[in-house]
């Protein structure tokens, strides 16, 4: 479906990058025409080389940042596990980078002399100023697509304008003085230029951060190993033929490799468990095992997305977005069903019949799924998207994000009628019902809500004090619970918008639900927590979850809260145990402590 709105972000994370492939392009260019006016097409032979060469060094680190920049995305709005990730793939690109670099400042000459020839000795000086250009380069390499899973992409622009600059102030002036020795000078310098920036830009986005500092144990792997070889070379070993050659690699490998158990044996412990493959044996189900108290969605990576509970009919309701269903869990028989659906399924809204509604992100309609798992589509008008439904005043009621208005949905007749949402209004998402029967609709991008009045549905605005990622009304303290898009913050609010309460949470909240003592859980998928909130005293306690497993909603029945992670594509159930087993004190930053 053509979308301006979304076309525009496209073109706005687009041209940047766009813009840095020409510039990166003629700063190529450039150097080429500078050099070959300068020294010569040999000389231009010579650089060549020692760029291609030693371009490979850091083509492993690019794959990398490849393979993990959905896995980047996926967590963007988290800095301090942005920060961890990139701590760990700067280390584990310089495992490479580290001796191999470091491998072509020493052998670069037996290099070059037995495999091109004494003829090709002047590019020595080169291949080994990009051999530590590349080092020094390689040191952070993957700052950007940090930058780019926020979609922020400038940054990229910018460092591709220093590289052409550095063509015009520094590349010819140190070649037209120096020469070949010039080239070399200038690789090295924009080296420092290129790291320098790109130290800034780390700080800037995941806070205090000395890059060199981060991954000097790496760099000690390559360093010992070459300072070794020098230093048997400079006693006396020489390497005059293929053979010796080849001796001097495998000692110089050897050596690196004795040396990481003693630089970096953490990191590769944590590589390894990573990595770790499970074979299983021939005959059994591709079915993924599940632990106890662990539902699997029915296919890998289907992405469960939100819950509700449906007690009075022993119920629990799942939606799943990359593999487009909703499932229904029975108490009684401790059984899931599942029924595929159009895309997208978003939030489940249980109808008090034992059926379900939920609004269809992608297709302009609302599904409901009856008792008997009979599925019916209701068509709407096109709208871009489709989010949150309640169930409230004889009607199902959809917020339509794309067009800042709400569906109403009438449940015997099926005919479907409008309201627009206030002009403030720029995203809404939740939509509640509170116990007078009236809804309170949400907005992920402006503090506001607005309070929809029964029986006459009349709309009215409300400041609240951020913006909203969920909303849990609270009957018992005559208010309701504001999840902030924008801060780590849950707030009690009274219907003229007032705040009653506000609590610290570790993380922002994606979905909520009242437990039978009247605590609140949060699903927090930045921090893979399943909070507990005692809202009278303040208090954050939590169950933590598996590493990446990311939540994103959760429900309860009596003691028992299913929490989806979307990141393991499974629905987790927990038992709740009361307060004073779990809740401890939230930090100064909204952290939990230790009993957590």
């Amino acid at each position: 479906m053509w979308r301006l709105g979304l076309a525009l972000r496209f073109v706005s994370l687009g041209w940047p990058l766009w813009l840095a492939a020409m510039l990166g392009m003629a700063a190529g260019w450039g150097a080429v025409f500078a050099v070959s006016s300068t020294i010569g097409v040999a000389g231009l032979g010579y650089f060549s080389l020692s760029q291609s060469w030693t371009r490979r060094i850091i083509e492993a680190d690019d794959i990398l940042a490849d393979t993990i920049f959905p896995a980047v995305c996926s967590f963007q709005s988290s800095i301090p596990r942005l920060r961890r990730a990139f701590e760990t793939i700067s280390r584990v690109s310089m495992l490479w980078a580290s001796p191999v670099g470091f491998g072509v400042l020493v052998f670069a000459s037996p290099a070059v002399n037995l495999l091109l020839g004494p003829r090709w000795h002047p590019a020595v000086v080169l291949l080994q100023a990009s051999a530590a250009a590349i080092l020094v380069e390689s040191i952070g390499n993957s700052w950007n697509l940090f930058y780019a899973a926020r979609g922020q992409t400038r940054p990229w622009l910018v460092l591709n304008c220093l590289g052409a600059a550095w063509i015009v102030v520094v590349v010819i002036p140190l070649l037209e003085l120096f020469g070949i020795n010039g080239a070399a000078m200038s690789v090295v310098v924009y080296a420092v230029g290129i790291y320098a920036a790109r130290q800034y830009y780390v700080r800037r986005l995941l806070g205090p951060m000395v890059l060199a500092a981060l991954v000097w144990r790496e760099i000690l792997t390559g360093a010992v190993a070459a300072a070794v070889i020098g230093a048997a070379r400079a006693l006396g070993w020489r390497s005059h033929n293929f053979v010796g050659f080849a001796i001097q690699i495998l000692a110089f490998l050897a050596i690196a490799g004795a040396v990481v158990p003693l630089t970096s044996r953490a990191l590769v412990g944590e590589l390894i468990g990573a990595l770790r493959l499970r074979r299983k044996p021939r005959g059994v189900p591709a079915e993924r095992p599940a632990p106890s108290g662990v539902s699997a969605t029915p296919r890998r990576m289907a992405f469960p997305l939100l819950a509700a509970a449906d007690p009075d009919h022993g119920l629990v309701w799942v939606t799943t977005r990359d593999w487009p269903a909703i499932g229904r869990f029975d108490l009684e028989a401790e059984e899931w069903t599942w029924f595929p659906l159009p895309p997208f399924p978003h939030a489940p809204t249980p109808d008090g019949n034992g059926g379900c509604w939920t609004a269809l992100t992608r297709s302009s309609a609302v599904a409901h799924v009856d008792a008997d798992g009979a599925t019916r589509l209701v068509h709407l008008e096109h709208t871009p998207e489709l989010l949150v439904t309640a169930l409230a005043q004889s009607a199902v009621w959809a917020v339509d994000s794309g067009r800042c208005r709400l569906w109403r949905i009438d449940v015997q007749t099926l005919e479907p009628a409008s309201l627009s949402l206030p002009d403030a209004f720029q995203r809404p998402d939740f939509v509640a019902v509170d116990r007078q029967d009236r809804l309170w609709v949400g907005d992920t991008q402006t503090p506001m809500l607005a309070r929809v009045e029964s029986p006459t549905a009349a709309i009215e605005a409300v400041p609240v004090p951020h913006p909203t990622r969920c909303l849990l009304p609270d009957d018992r303290r005559e208010g309701i619970w504001l999840g902030a898009s924008d801060r780590n913050q849950l707030t009690l609010v009274g219907e003229d918008g007032g705040v009653l309460t506000a609590v610290e949470l570790p993380a922002v909240p994606f979905g909520m639900a009242m437990t039978a003592d009247g605590r609140i859980a949060a699903a927090l998928k930045d921090v893979d927590l399943l909070a507990l909130i005692d809202p009278d005293s303040g208090q954050v306690g939590g169950v933590r979850l598996p590493d990446a497993s990311m939540p994103m909603g959760c429900a309860v029945v009596g003691d028992r809260c299913f929490v989806t992670l979307s990141g393991t594509s499974e629905i987790r159930e927990i038992a709740l145990v009361p307060p004073s087993a779990i809740v401890t004190e939230a930090g100064p930053s909204g952290g939990l402590g230790e009993g957590g």
